[in-house]
């Protein structure tokens, strides 16, 4: 996406995300992040994966 936009940074700021469910046991979650992840443009920096704080805590690690 760098330079489409006339005057665009050549250093543009990441685009920071939180996500709501796919905890470990979530097959969907887990292709949503990788799909986030893959231009490396976005970063994931807050979630509630699960209603379990212990499952939510392990996926965030």
């Amino acid at each position: 996406m760098v330079g489409i936009i006339k005057g665009a940074s050549e250093n543009p700021a990441k685009i920071k995300y939180g996500m709501i469910g796919g905890g470990p046991d979530a097959f969907f979650g887990s292709v949503h992040r990788k799909a986030a992840a893959m231009d490396g443009e976005i970063d994931l920096v807050a979630g509630a994966f699960s209603s379990s704080g212990e499952k939510s805590r392990t996926q965030g690690k």
